[in-house]
This record gives structure tokens, C-alpha cells and sequence, in this order.
């Protein structure tokens, strides 16, 4: 990795430059496993919070979230928003097509805060990425199943 890059392990890209990134890293006093730095990057902004503490389950829950989003026919209507108070994340599903879905992630940049207003980033992006992200944090998080087969029988 060169100097000055970012290793964003996970990347929503979204259409226009917008994104949603993740990395893990271990911060915190004792030190936790368990700990993201977050962004949120838009057209004219970028907000970040780093070491931010997570709980365990929270990458395999935002796959499994992510991975329903691409693969409901009406995620805006089907699905209920994603919220992780320890995180400081929410996602919420606007208006989606059979290729594209709006999403609107927020980001509580000061948790102290009971009354603080979370960052908010609206974008849209194609299925394809965000059943692509879900993939990816699957495969970095190992032993998560986004799919359900036994619905199927």
C-alpha cells in the first residue's frame, strides 16, 4: 500500500463520486477488536469517524442487510431501516428500481450526544454494488450466510 492511500476494506460506491467506506481497525482503551473507522463521502463533503467501537455482530448484520436490499424487489416498502446505536449507523432505503436503489446512511459523530443529528449522506447506486459490498464484508468477516435457502422450501 502506497503512502497516502486508504485501505477501505469495504466500499458502497454509489453514482457521482458518493460512498460509504468501512475498515477495521483496534481502538479503544483496552484495545477492541470490534472497532471501524467509518466515511461518509459525498459530492461536496466527507465525514469520517475513526476507531469508532462496533459490536461483533455488526459487519455480518449490515451484510446480511445490504445483501437484502440488493435482492428485494421493493426494498423501500419490504424492508425496516438498519440502526446500530453503538456504531453511531443507520441506512435507510428510498426509491429502487430493478437496477438502482437510493440509500440514505447516517452517522452520529458525537454519540455523547443524545440530541445530536446524524451526518446524512443520500445517494443511489446500482443492486449490483451493494450485493457486491455485502459479499465482500462477508467474505472478510468469514462464516456469515447472507442468503436464507430454507425460506426457499
Amino acid at each position: 500500500m502506497g503512502e497516502g492511500k486508504l485501505n477501505y476494506e469495504m466500499r458502497l460506491p454509489g453514482y457521482g463520486g458518493a460512498g460509504f467506506f468501512l475498515r477495521r481497525t483496534v481502538a479503544g482503551d483496552p484495545p477492541s477488536s470490534s472497532a471501524l473507522d467509518i466515511w461518509l463521502l459525498g459530492p461536496d463533503f466527507c465525514t469520517a469517524t475513526l476507531g469508532r467501537a462496533t459490536a461483533p455482530d455488526f459487519l455480518p448484520r449490515i451484510a446480511r442487510y445490504f445483501f437484502d436490499v440488493a435482492s428485494s424487489a421493493a426494498p423501500e416498502k419490504q424492508l425496516p431501516a438498519f440502526a446500530d446505536g453503538l456504531s453511531g449507523v443507520s441506512v435507510d432505503v428510498g426509491a429502487s428500481d430493478q437496477e438502482r436503489v437510493g440509500l440514505r446512511i447516517g452517522l452520529i459523530i458525537d454519540l455523547d450526544d443524545d440530541l445530536a443529528d446524524p451526518e446524512m449522506l443520500d445517494f443511489e447506486t446500482s443492486r449490483a454494488a451493494v450485493a457486491h459490498t455485502a459479499h465482500r464484508i462477508a467474505d472478510l468477516v468469514g462464516g456469515v450466510q447472507l442468503a436464507d435457502f430454507e425460506e426457499l422450501n
